[in-house]
């Protein structure tokens, strides 16, 4: 499921009327300080939570109205997360059932060309900012390093 970070509640400015969560919605974090749009970020830790694997092929999402209380915002900000999902092929709605992550092979194929694009992306701006090649391999293995990946 899809968890809320702690980072929800450190905008004292929002409105915390939420429910109570439910247990294993904590893996998707907000970040109200961003400048990124709350749909992309919604998007992008689906997406993140696939690849990682805690999100499972198949497993059913919580529905619009569930996520929006959870996080705090709009409805419509997760409806437009999810319309983009689904239009990349990463979701699946059904009608009067609720919204699944697809099984389909191409959208496993499409979740690892999001997370190169933002890789080559960040790569480019490391690039404009003149960071040499050896400085950005070394930036990528302290992340590896510290984070425990492999």
């Amino acid at each position: 499921m899809i968890r809320n970070s702690t980072r929800h509640t450190a905008d004292p400015k929002r409105n915390n009327r939420r429910k109570p969560e439910r247990q294993g919605t904590a893996l998707l974090s907000i970040d109200w300080k961003s400048r990124t749009p709350l749909y992309d970020q919604i998007v992008s830790e689906i997406v993140r939570l696939r690849r990682l694997g805690a999100l499972q092929p198949g497993e059913q999402l919580p529905s619009v109205r569930n996520l929006a209380v959870s996080l705090g915002v709009n409805p419509n900000t997760v409806q437009r997360a999810y319309g983009i999902l689904e239009s990349n092929g990463i979701l699946v709605t059904v009608p009067g059932k609720g919204a699944y992550l697809s099984d389909d092979a191409a959208a496993g194929r499409m979740v690892d060309d999001i997370c190169e694009a933002e890789f080559r992306a960040a790569t480019a701006h490391a690039l404009q900012y003149g960071l040499s090649r050896e400085r950005v391999k070394a930036i990528v293995d302290q992340i590896y390093d510290r984070e425990g990946a492999k």
